[in-house]
């Protein structure tokens, strides 16, 4: 039997897709509009992917087995991908050490290691 795919989470996968290409382009920086339109090749990409979705979900439904949305159902699936935003400038937000975080127990360990090894006869 053939089942059509959901077609709202098709969206929602590519909303999420478009957003963090938007996310990724530059992953210290905290505005991820800065200099976008600068960059061409991530302008036309975006742009792109974007047509792309909305043509195989609204009129290529047959091809790929999926049926049209409403605009209420467009965003929400809109919605639900530009929640990264927010995530990602909360997850950029958290400092992050230059010491890395396993260094601070390296000491509490290296001196069982060290026990370890006289009780073995000094054998690694």
């Amino acid at each position: 039997m053939y089942w059509p795919l959901a077609p709202e989470k098709l969206v929602a996968h590519f909303s999420i897709k478009i957003f963090n290409e938007f996310n990724a382009r530059e992953p210290e920086e905290k505005n991820v509009f800065r200099g976008v339109t600068r960059n061409h090749l991530f302008m036309a990409i975006v742009g792109i992917t974007t047509v792309l979705q909305t043509l195989i979900v609204e009129f290529l439904g047959k091809f790929f087995g999926t049926v049209r949305l409403g605009w209420k159902l467009w965003l929400l699936s809109v919605a639900i991908g530009a929640v990264s935003w927010p995530l990602a400038y909360l997850g950029k937000s958290i400092p992050v050490p230059a010491r890395p975080f396993q260094d601070y127990f390296k000491h509490c360990f290296s001196g069982r290691r060290k026990r370890q090894d006289e009780e073995q006869g000094g054998k690694s």
